[in-house]
């Protein structure tokens, strides 16, 4: 691919393709997004220097941008990205919830619980072939911190769950949650208490998906510690093709941005 420095208005396109893998693993066009005017810039180029006068335009428009504004397009970015990240990504095969001890962390420190885990990750990404994507979330108190994600069970070093409830008639036996499904606990996570699910190839690849991006849904734009999620590993990432086609040939509603363009997006 061609790379460097240009003009905007000579390389940038008003279109963009997005490329996502079917199940055995080829990538296939699933959507395409399309502007009134050229608004993409094709990976490999970059911007060569503005003049002064173009910097200040630049600069004023992009302080004129409200907070919220800012706020809410951030989210949404992360709720894609996130959303590619998990379609793009087959052996995800698997839900997990990590939740902390008391006794091993700090459960309200989100920088402690994330220099602690951080480590066991990176260990298990560089020894295991590791993949994760892990969304943080407040327990309904409010303040202690658990993540749910997806991770490949190969690269787990799993048992079986089983009931430790004493008392309990099922005592001993092991568990399944409430779809049949197994569940595991990972040996040789020291912070607390684990379950891993594994999903198996009937929920299909969107289905897993689904199941783990609901929950930055549920933070309706809230941060817990400056992250909408976390992510390591050898994920897989979408494939985009730009090019420019005729807006107006389109058939898809037309949604106003700022007033400054017009956007398009049709599944393919």
């Amino acid at each position: 691919m061609l790379s460097g420095k240009v003009n905007e208005h000579l390389i940038k396109t008003n279109a963009r393709i997005k490329y996502l893998p079917d199940d055995d693993g080829n990538y296939v066009a699933k959507s395409m997004t399309v502007f009134d005017k050229p608004t993409f810039m094709p990976d490999g180029w970059e911007l060569s220097d503005l003049s002064d006068s173009e910097s200040k335009v630049k600069k004023t428009k992009s302080s004129n941008v409200d907070e919220e504004e800012s706020r809410r397009k951030s989210y949404a970015r992360a709720r894609n990205n996130l959303f590619d990240l998990l379609l793009c990504t087959p052996s995800l095969d698997s839900f997990v919830t990590l939740t902390f001890s008391p006794d091993e962390v700090n459960r309200h420190d989100y920088k402690e619980i994330i220099k602690r885990i951080s480590v066991w990750l990176d260990n298990r990404v560089r020894r295991h072939d590791l993949k994760y994507v892990l969304v943080p979330e407040f327990h309904k108190d409010g303040t202690n911190i658990h993540f749910h994600g997806l991770m490949n069970f190969e690269a787990l070093n799993t048992v079986r769950a089983i009931n430790q409830k004493q008392g309990s008639r099922y005592f001993g036996q092991e568990l399944f949650d409430d779809k049949g499904r197994e569940i595991y606990n990972i040996k040789d996570f020291p912070f607390g208490h684990t379950t891993v699910i594994p999903i198996d190839g009937d929920n299909g690849r969107e289905a897993c998906a689904k199941y783990c991006y609901k929950y930055i849904i549920k933070s309706g734009g809230q941060k817990v510690g400056g992250r909408y999620y976390l992510s390591g590993g050898k994920l897989g990432r979408p494939h985009y093709k730009w090019v420019n086609v005729d807006f107006d040939s389109i058939e898809a509603k037309s949604i106003d941005i700022q007033g400054f363009t017009k956007m398009k997006r049709v599944n393919l």
